[in-house]
């Protein structure tokens, strides 16, 4: 299964890049890796998913969004 995902990611990104750009992939996979960050550690890690980690994680995806609004 990990392989089966390695080459999703291999092959999904370059094509995803050449149909809508880079910043808006490279947005998203940065906003799955926060929202998979805070699955795994209310279920895993047991660490309880609070409102202001929910905001650190919109804070830090719209920091990421204003700064690719300026290019």
């Amino acid at each position: 299964l990990p392989g089966l995902f390695g080459l999703a990611l291999v092959g999904g990104i370059p094509w995803a890049i050449s149909r809508v750009g880079a910043f808006p992939v490279f947005l998203g996979l940065l906003g799955g890796q926060m929202v998979m960050s805070l699955a795994w550690d209310a279920f895993v890690e047991g660490h309880p998913v609070t409102v202001i980690r929910i905001l650190g994680a919109g804070l830090a995806l719209f920091g990421a969004w204003m700064v690719g609004r300026q290019g």
